[in-house]
């Protein structure tokens, strides 16, 4: 028993050691792509195409991004659209921004008789994408 608990204890002790060691080799050496992980924070204002390609870069190597809105995670990030469109949203708060363009509210219209939710920019309501109902807000 006495034995086991020894081993385990080793076993922690190395990986802990490895782990800060790795922690230090990444400060010292600035290794970028943790860099962009831990200090990236989406621009409240002013999006450009290279904050568009950063915060892909940043979605690929596996982190959610949060919203600068809302400030909740998950559903934010940058999205490519047809005809070459680069914007970013959230589907948390609604809002979206064109790369070098102004932020804009959409709204969720949900259908009481489908159950079809869809985002709108229209200020008085939206018809249905299924039923064709007209949705007032």
């Amino acid at each position: 028993m006495i034995i086991w608990l020894i081993g385990l204890v080793t076993t922690y002790l190395c990986v802990a050691l490895i782990y800060w060691d790795a922690k230090r080799w990444n400060y010292e050496h600035g290794n970028s792509e943790l860099e962009l992980l831990k200090l990236y924070k989406a621009p409240k204002e002013t999006y450009t195409i290279d904050h568009h390609n950063l915060e892909i870069k940043i979605n690929k190597l596996g982190r959610g991004l949060i919203c600068p809105w809302c400030e909740i995670g998950g559903e934010y990030g940058p999205r490519d659209a047809k005809q070459a469109r680069k914007y970013r949203a959230c589907k948390n708060c609604g809002i979206f921004q064109n790369v070098d363009g102004l932020k804009e509210q959409a709204r969720l219209a949900h259908c009481p008789d489908c159950g079809v939710g869809s985002w709108t920019l229209n200020k008085d309501g939206k018809e249905c994408d299924k039923c064709h109902r007209y949705i007032k807000f």
